[in-house]
């Protein structure tokens, strides 16, 4: 069975360290402990609770906008949208063939 401890993400220091900083946060809200979403409700109701698109959407962007990489994270949440159409699209067509 995968354990959340035996993968290792290929990212350097910097990023581990960003993300450790935020785990450290994490694990001081109780309620974030059995969530195995990344995107979580830390600093607003309901907490410890899965964050909602449009939320991870304006935190991405505000984020991108801090950081100059708005143009780039546009694209990639266009191709995000595009391939889960497209997935949704694939499924009912292949539940169709299926009855």
């Amino acid at each position: 069975m995968f354990r959340r401890d035996d993968a290792v993400p290929p990212v350097g220091e910097d990023i581990g360290g960003l993300y450790a900083d935020y785990q450290w946060k994490r694990d001081r809200v109780r309620e974030a402990a059995d969530c195995d979403m990344v995107f979580v409700n830390l600093f607003a109701a309901p907490f410890g609770q899965p964050m909602k698109y449009p939320s991870t959407s304006r935190l991405s962007r505000a984020e991108a906008d801090r950081d100059g990489l708005r143009n780039q994270l546009t694209e990639a949440q266009d191709d995000l949208i595009a391939a889960r159409q497209a997935l949704r699209t694939m499924m009912r067509d292949q539940n169709r063939s299926e009855h």
